[in-house]
């Protein structure tokens, strides 16, 4: 079936969508690409970067017609729509969304200060509580081994209970993780705050040629990740493991009376 309202997630300021208001129209320029890309689930929006907003539109003139679509895609793309109403961004992450909100909040201001007191204050097994709840997900989804995930680049083949998911960001099973992209946003949001903040000296090429984090704010990514998981995705993880995965967030984040892991 042929996506006739859906979501639009806008971040660019040259985005034809990014002065675009509810009740009105917009379309491309000249009619012509970028078109305007409509998901028919929140679930499966690409979150470029962070932040952005959250639009529900109808479809007005699509670029490409229904029958030329590949079945089932769930996404389409307009050279016109209408802007029916703005939605919460909180909604992309899942139920608990404005909690990874407030964790790519402070991942935006992070600093090498941040990071190292970060790195410092997360719990020597936060990366075990990480795994035992992504394994909880997995198993709520019905996914088994073998499966792919993103971040470690591997593919893990042994036992879901046994698996090691330190740093892990998505895997195949749908939606990707239980706060659907968020991790992968955090992450991103991360890699460029490192960047922008630190240049070189936070990002270095392992000898496999893949761009990493120096230790200590590899170390402050794991911490903002298991915080983003604890907060929003409570129902995979247990009450000790959310604590485990908060110490650092609580840690840092206190004086500033932000979010606490209950």
């Amino acid at each position: 079936m042929a996506v006739l309202e859906g979501y639009a997630y806008v971040c660019e300021p040259d985005d034809v969508m990014a002065s675009a208001r509810a009740g009105e129209r917009v379309a491309t320029r000249n009619r012509r690409p970028p078109y305007i890309t409509v998901s028919d689930s929140i679930q499966t929006l690409t979150v470029a970067r962070w932040p952005g907003k959250l639009w529900r539109v109808r479809i007005a003139e699509p670029a490409i017609a229904a029958d030329e679509l590949p079945a089932a895609t769930g996404v389409a793309r307009a050279i016109a729509v209408d802007v029916l109403e703005e939605i919460s961004v909180a909604r992309l992450f899942g139920p608990h969304g404005d909690k990874v909100c407030a964790v790519l909040a402070r991942a935006k201001q992070l600093d090498w200060a941040q990071a190292r007191s970060f790195a410092r204050a997360r719990h020597p097994d936060a990366g075990k509580a990480y795994s035992r709840a992504w394994s909880n997900w997995l198993l709520s989804v019905g996914m088994a081994s073998p499966f792919r995930v993103d971040f470690m680049s591997v593919v893990d083949t042994s036992p879901l209970r046994d698996a090691d998911f330190t740093g892990v960001l998505s895997t195949s099973a749908h939606p990707g993780s239980p706060v659907n992209e968020g991790l992968k946003v955090l992450h991103r949001t991360i890699r460029d705050r490192a960047a922008e903040t630190e240049g070189g000296k936070a990002l270095i090429i392992h000898e496999d040629g893949e761009e990493g984090f120096e230790p200590v704010w590899l170390a402050a990514c794991y911490a903002l990740l298991e915080a983003a998981m604890a907060m929003g995705a409570p129902a995979v993880c247990e009450a000790e493991d959310r604590r485990i995965m908060c110490k650092a967030w609580n840690a840092v984040t206190s004086p500033d009376l932000l979010l606490r892991s209950n």
